[in-house]
């Protein structure tokens, strides 16, 4: 909304002694114009200002919440890269603790083969049952029966000699 403001000269007086207004020039005229084209600019410039504020602050928050992001994409890969050293880890030991047993397993089944290569010679199954020990050292009766109990067994008597012949045959 724009105003006329004119301004009356009350030292000019007209024609028949009456005070007339006085008319603007043209050069008012421009001088206006050009004032207003001043406040066309201001504003179009103010305008502008705020559209670049505008734009800084929503570049502002744009960085703000890619920070964050990555932060968060940063912390997220951190976690994975630790739960995997801790499960690289858990297998490492669980590896080794497979390798001790199979070890274990191995020695344990040598040692089954030797004890029983041992029993074999020792012991030999008899026909009617039961395992029997044949030695070669010479006891009494009740050294001998006191041996045998101590190894979890008991001395058998043979009361044929036939019997006990054959024993010694399938011996």
């Amino acid at each position: 909304m724009e105003l006329n403001v004119h301004y009356v000269n009350f030292k000019n007086k007209g024609i028949e002694g009456r005070t007339l207004p006085k008319i603007p020039s043209r050069s008012q005229d421009t001088g206006k114009a050009q004032k207003c084209r001043g406040c066309g600019r201001l504003v179009l410039m103010a305008t502008a200002i705020c559209f670049a504020l505008f734009i800084c602050v929503l570049l502002l928050v744009f960085v703000i919440l890619q920070n964050t992001s990555i932060t968060a994409e940063k912390d997220q890969f951190k976690n994975y890269k630790d739960a995997v050293q801790v499960f690289s880890q858990t297998n490492n030991r669980l590896h080794d603790t497979y390798s001790d047993l199979m070890t274990k397993k191995k020695e344990l089944k040598e040692r089954l083969n030797d004890l029983s290569e041992d029993l074999k010679k020792g012991y030999k199954k008899g026909s009617l049952s039961g395992w029997f020990f044949m030695s070669n050292v010479s006891k009494s009766w009740s050294e001998s029966r006191q041996y045998c109990k101590d190894q979890g067994g008991d001395l058998v008597v043979m009361k044929t000699e036939e019997k006990q012949w054959a024993k010694l045959l399938n011996w």
